[in-house]
């Protein structure tokens, strides 16, 4: 599948997020691969951790595309993992360029990204399939049932994400959160499901873990677990927004085991390194995919009850150089 006959070198972009890193080590411990970071941050800490790293401009500079194809030459990549949202659509926009230096990349289809990342229309279309997700308004006017969460229409994680239990709490979250959106808060345990969607629409892979500590809207601590009403949750969501690829599905699971999704994110999640320690390889199953093979459902299974906890590590350098300063 590589271009190398032996090593297939794979760019992943966001080195410096929770997905990127996960991404990055992943990768780096597949035998055959070659991993290129790549971040606006040359000392992001996915780049650290790459056989190799380069400066990528944010994806809203004219030189991100640029600066990618010309990575793409110069090392002879064969798979771009992208873990940012944000990049997807210019990334989208330039595939047959990509494409076209020997270089493959899958992504969902613009409109489901574009879609996924609009919070508002994507809880109305869960709710057209009759898929669970929380009743959402966007002003004090048509308010929905509380207590409420507000938070950005538009967003990454949970920044701005601001818990109201009062009608004066809706009203400052309001004033303070750009193109708010308001939902009634959802109760139950919350949880977070890595999935890998085929390009036919079948869901290759899932595996749920339970997030049971969090900090700034990334999984710091969770446990890996199976439950019926939540596999029923992926697949008909998955489906009712045509998802292919990877993603991560955010959701809550009641007392009475009724399952509700919150949001998707088109992109791996920061928590995925979980799911894989439990042995599903999404990042090696979707490098395989990418490349033109087909994802394994027997490779992306993960066992239960496996317990993640993170805590803070430290990258020392002696070369203050660690990145390429562009591709």
């Amino acid at each position: 599948m590589s271009r190398h006959g032996i090593t297939t070198n794979v760019v992943v972009t966001g080195a410096g997020g929770a997905a990127g890193v996960a991404v990055v080590r992943a990768l780096r411990s597949t035998a055959g691969v070659r991993v290129l970071a790549a971040d606006s941050d040359p000392h992001a800490p996915g780049v650290e951790l790459a056989h190799h790293g380069f400066v990528l401009p944010r994806a809203d500079s004219a030189k991100f595309i640029p600066m990618l194809l010309q990575a793409c030459r110069h090392f002879a990549v064969d798979a771009i993992v992208c873990t940012v949202a944000e990049e997807m659509l210019a990334i989208e926009s330039a595939q047959s360029d990509i494409h076209a230096t020997g270089t493959k990349v899958w992504l969902p289809p613009a409109s489901t990204v574009a879609l996924c990342n609009d919070k508002s229309r994507f809880a109305t279309v869960l709710r057209q399939h009759g898929i669970a997700t929380p009743a959402t308004s966007t002003t004090l006017r048509d308010l929905v049932a509380g207590p409420w969460i507000v938070k950005p229409r538009q967003a990454r994680g949970s920044r701005n994400v601001i818990a109201a239990d009062s009608i004066d709490d809706v009203a400052y979250a309001l004033r303070r959160v750009d193109d708010p959106i308001i939902q009634t808060r959802v109760q139950g345990r919350e949880f977070t499901v890595d999935v890998l969607v085929e390009r036919d629409g079948t869901v290759v892979g899932l595996s749920p873990r339970w997030r049971l500590a969090t900090k700034g809207g990334i999984s710091t601590s969770g446990v890996t677990f199976q439950h019926p009403a939540v596999t029923h949750l992926v697949e008909r969501t998955m489906k009712a927004l045509q998802y292919r690829g990877v993603a991560c599905l955010q959701g809550f699971l009641s007392d009475e085991g009724e399952a509700t999704c919150i949001e998707v994110n088109p992109r791996f999640g920061g928590g995925v390194s979980l799911s894989i320690a439990a042995g599903a390889d999404f990042t090696g199953e979707f490098v395989r995919a990418t490349l033109g093979g087909r994802a394994r459902n027997e490779r992306l299974r993960a066992d239960v009850g496996v317990r993640m906890t993170r805590f803070f590590n430290e990258i020392i350098s002696y070369n203050e150089a660690t990145a390429d300063k562009c591709a």
